[in-house]
């Protein structure tokens, strides 16, 4: 949104298969281990069985060797594999860390701000606090709209439990999709207008000396 852009580096930059493998756990693991947190209070082992062969295929696609993919193997290996990175790769670094954290922060609050011409009410804080309590991070993420959070968080665990809401709250954010994207050039002018000065640096997370001087940039 920057129209300060960084320009392409001509040699490629490498990514591990470490560092794929956690990103892959980022977006994998919260639906395997807590689908009922994600609002997945009825889905059945087969339909978790689909979903993990689909990221497998993605993962794969994207590099990731099979006996490194976290959904290789079915089930039960998948949610084991996802478990020990939980306790043996997350928990010890974030459970060091201050809150705000410069680690992952860029990638979060990008995906916040993303999310939020589809949903208003979603907020990086509340995205944050959500999920640290249920990974076990012994962080106090303060929020910013506690009824925004609140809200959300009843939804989640509460409503989505009644097959009713469960479709209205489908069809809701189906319509709020088609509606943002008919409008995406507006909400793409607003964004660049709102967050001006947003600009993604390929830079080191390790470079900022404090989360305070992240937050400023």
């Amino acid at each position: 949104m920057n129209p300060d852009k960084e320009k392409a580096f001509v040699e490629p930059i490498w990514v591990s298969q470490y560092e794929m493998v956690l990103t892959q756990w980022a977006i994998v693991a919260p639906f395997l281990l807590y689908p009922k947190r994600c609002g997945m209070h009825s889905v059945n082992k087969q339909e978790l069985e689909k979903m993990i062969y689909f990221w497998q295929v993605i993962g794969h696609l994207l590099g990731i060797e099979d006996r490194f993919n976290c959904c290789f193997g079915g089930y039960e290996q998948s949610y084991a594999y996802c478990q020990l990175i939980l306790e043996r790769d997350y928990k010890p670094v974030l459970s060091q860390l201050k809150y705000p954290s410069n680690i992952g922060f860029e990638a979060a609050k990008g995906l916040a701000i993303g999310l939020q011409p589809l949903a208003p009410i979603v907020s990086l804080q509340g995205l944050l606090r959500y999920w640290y309590r249920f990974f076990g991070f012994e962080h106090y993420v303060p929020v910013s709209n506690r009824f925004g959070y609140k809200s959300i968080v009843y939804l989640i665990e509460t409503m989505l439990q009644n097959p009713f809401w469960h479709w209205l709250t489908a069809l809701i954010l189906k319509c709020c999709l088609f509606i943002v994207t008919l409008r995406q050039k507006i909400i793409r002018k607003r964004l660049e207008k709102q967050y001006a000065n947003v600009a993604y640096r390929p830079t080191c997370p390790f470079s900022y000396k404090s989360p305070k001087e992240l937050l400023a940039y």
